[in-house]
């Protein structure tokens, strides 16, 4: 388990202690990186995992990197409780998130706004 793992789990653990009457649900859009971190510890300490996709999901796994990298998406996809694409933004449409541009930026702009709206408690994570 690596440092990040560890304290993400204590955090996350520490909240089930504190407030056990409350429903315990983790949200992330399972961008490479930490979200997947984030997915891993909620999914093995018996969360709800709920994922918003920024964008449809094969546009999302475009920007997947690697092979191991979509398969490690679709790994922790499979295991959420519920997964979703956030709409597009006013007037976007799908083929100018089909590339890179500031369409696209404001798509992951809009996942964090939707998470932020919908979370009682936000944990920021950078590696």
């Amino acid at each position: 388990m690596t440092k990040l793992s560890h304290a993400v789990e204590e955090v996350l653990t520490d909240f089930r202690r504190r407030y056990p009457s409350t429903p315990f649900a983790v949200m992330t859009p399972l961008a490479e990186g930490c979200d997947w971190i984030g997915a891993r510890v909620a999914v093995k300490l018996g969360a709800r995992l709920i994922v918003p996709l920024p964008m449809t999901r094969d546009l999302f796994e475009g920007d997947l990197r690697t092979e191991d990298a979509r398969k490690t998406f679709d790994e922790l996809l499979g295991q959420a409780d519920e997964w979703f694409e956030i709409p597009h933004a006013d007037g976007v449409t799908y083929e100018q998130l089909s590339i890179p541009g500031p369409e696209r930026d404001r798509q992951y702009e809009a996942v964090g706004v939707y998470i932020i709206r919908n979370s009682q408690v936000l944990i920021a994570m950078w590696d």
